[in-house]
């Protein structure tokens, strides 16, 4: 893990991965990079643990970005090679847009 992942993981506390579901400390990914207008606003920033993280950015792990599955916000993902899975009260993402 690199330097300024560390500080990040030292200041999330420890909280449930939404991906490997573990209680870990969390870090900060920004789902549409940092060169987006309001890129520190909730669409754009997932936290996940460190491993997942390292997966997210070897493109092991797809991150769809925030969805609304029965009107509550989901951060969407899937494994490499997997289809997305859809299904009744799923809501794309409206990148951008602060969707909460």
């Amino acid at each position: 893990m690199v330097k300024k992942n560390v500080r990040k993981w030292k200041r999330s506390g420890t909280d449930e991965c939404p991906i490997c579901e573990k209680d870990l400390p969390l870090v900060e990914h920004h789902l549409h990079g940092r060169n987006v207008p309001r890129w520190r606003e909730e669409w754009n920033v997932a936290w996940m643990c460190a491993s997942c993280h390292d997966l997210v950015h070897l493109q092991e792990v797809v991150i769809e970005g925030w969805w609304r599955v029965n009107g509550q916000r989901v951060l969407s993902w899937r494994r490499k090679g997997e289809e997305l899975k859809m299904g009744e009260g799923i809501v794309p993402p409206e990148y951008g847009k602060g969707s909460k």
